[in-house]
């Protein structure tokens, strides 16, 4: 029988991008949190923010955005981590800190 390869995780698939798909997947994940974030759908705001973290893990807003996200759920703690991850990459961005 043929060999099938396994299709590769969101993760590994950004791990093997382009900087501009990465940068292009990243915003588009974002988008989508927002948007599930503005409908209370914090679960869904996490994942896709989760997402776009993966494909840019040097973006501050990604992870000040999953925090909140996170706090909706009343997920405190994982808030609260990615708050602190959010300041250590941008400790003058005024938000990170709120």
């Amino acid at each position: 029988p043929p060999l099938t390869r396994p299709t590769p995780s969101r993760r590994a698939r950004a791990f093997h991008m382009g900087d501009d798909d990465k940068a292009k997947e990243a915003e588009e994940a974002k988008a989508l949190g927002n948007a599930a974030f503005k409908a209370k759908q914090y679960p869904e705001a996490v994942a896709h923010f989760a997402t776009a973290i993966a494909a840019d893990p040097k973006n501050h807003v990604l992870y000040s955005n999953r925090s909140a996200a996170n706090a909706g759920m009343e997920e405190y703690k994982s808030a609260l981590l990615d708050a602190n991850k959010c300041i250590d990459l941008k400790p003058d961005w005024a938000k990170g800190h709120s």
